[in-house]
């Protein structure tokens, strides 16, 4: 494989692509070399057990870039990045300015508010709220699926949940999720279907450990157990709980055959047990997980955050392109992103 340096997608094609609501996920190097076929045997929650598995399955060996997408709640202000949740609170930061001038006080208009709906300082509604197209709206996750594929990408998915603490799911486990609430719609199986039909594998984003560990820290604390839970704001006992139930519901659910797992593993007390599961279940399908750490999240590739693009998807919603070509961009905890 091409080092990413050298890769003239990285740098010259990277533009047209993005324009196309595109973004290149080069394959780290450790990932190549011969596929060997996943054994039919039993995993144990143990490193030595599960590192028996084949570090690249078959599928991915001329998987050479994918695709994944940031879109939430977190676009609606249509301002900043994805961390715009966190930043709203920072003081003096360009998003607290833009929210005090354009929501009010965070401490009163908070990041909920883009979940459930409320209004700006001039009156206009504002709420994560899509509308498919076959209900009348222009959100269509099938033309993104469509798009994806003829860029020439062979695996995709979406972020199903991010820092924020919003699933995109039907979970049973946080009833703050794309279905109870906003969109009332089951966003990570509308974007499955579509990759999926699209004969892409699937991969699905999670970066719901940074949720209780960092993400909100400059957020006044919740009045609610309800919004302690989107905050981050539980006991660590429960966070930690929180943390492994919804992923199994992630698991269960989407069956992805690629799991990523953005930063804050190392904070993680419980991440080994749920190896085997992930094992056991798409022992067929060539999941790949590694060990937490700083740059060893289940991923197949690190961003390169100044190379992020914007694209207008429909009204209100803008989707966050990443390119994803430079192993070292991946520095967790810097504000603003």
């Amino acid at each position: 494989m091409t080092p990413p340096a050298q890769n003239p997608l990285s740098r010259r094609q990277f533009g047209a692509l993005a324009a196309a609501g595109l973004a290149a996920a080069a394959v780290p190097p450790a990932l190549a070399g011969p596929a060997a076929a996943a054994a039919a045997q039993c995993y144990e929650p143990a490193w030595p057990s599960v590192d028996r598995h084949s570090p690249a399955p078959e599928c991915f060996q001329d998987a050479k870039f994918g695709i994944y997408w940031h879109w939430g709640a977190f676009t609606t202000p249509e301002f900043g990045s994805e961390w715009y949740g966190r930043n709203m609170y920072i003081p003096n930061s360009g998003e607290n300015a833009h929210h005090k001038a354009t929501y009010g006080d965070p401490a009163v208009w908070g990041y909920d508010r883009f979940i459930d709906g409320g209004t700006d300082v001039a009156g206009n509604p504002v709420q994560f709220a899509p509308k498919l197209v076959s209900r009348g709206g222009q959100f269509d996750p099938e033309e993104w699926a469509r798009v994806v594929k003829a860029s020439g990408a062979k695996f995709a998915g979406p972020v199903a949940e991010h820092h924020d603490g919003f699933s995109m799911w039907d979970s049973k486990v946080n009833e703050w999720n794309s279905v109870a609430r906003g969109p009332r719609l089951n966003l990570l199986k509308l974007f499955s279907d579509a990759i999926r039909g699209q004969g892409l594998k699937l991969l699905v984003a999670m970066h719901h450990a940074f949720n209780y560990n960092g993400f909100y820290d400059f957020a006044p604390p919740q009045s609610t157990p309800s919004l302690r839970k989107l905050y981050g704001q539980l006991p660590r006992a429960e966070e930690d709980a929180l943390w492994l139930a919804k992923l199994k519901e992630v698991i269960d659910r989407a069956k992805p055959d690629v799991l990523w797992q953005d930063f804050s593993q190392g904070r993680r007390r419980d991440v080994q047990a749920l190896r085997p599961r992930l094992h056991h279940q798409r022992r067929g399908r060539g999941l790949r997980t590694r060990r937490p750490g700083r740059h060893r999240h289940a991923v197949l590739a690190h961003r390169r955050r100044d190379q992020q693009q914007q694209l207008e998807l429909h009204p209100g919603h803008r989707l966050l392109l990443e390119h994803a070509d430079d192993p070292r961009a991946d520095r967790p905890g810097q504000q603003g992103r």
